[in-house]
């Protein structure tokens, strides 16, 4: 495993209120987390997260593969 602390990074955007649209990431050099929590009318109540084990899934962006395929 190549992830150390010093080489893991958070990066938080959106809303720090309770139902409000939010993303947060951690990206590391192995993997990647992201939670995104927009809702159907922007109410925050949506969720969806990802976990990419960076070397195993050949790059496929899945959140935003999601995003264009499904209605929200």
């Amino acid at each position: 495993m190549k992830t150390g602390l010093d080489k893991v990074y958070f990066a938080w955007i959106g809303s720090l209120d309770n139902n409000k649209p939010h993303y947060y990431v951690i990206n590391a050099p192995d993997f990647l987390i992201e939670y995104d929590n927009v809702g159907f009318q922007n109410d925050g109540n949506h969720i969806h997260a990802i976990l990419r084990e960076k070397n195993n899934d050949f790059g496929d962006d899945m959140l935003k593969r999601h995003y264009a395929e499904a209605k929200h």
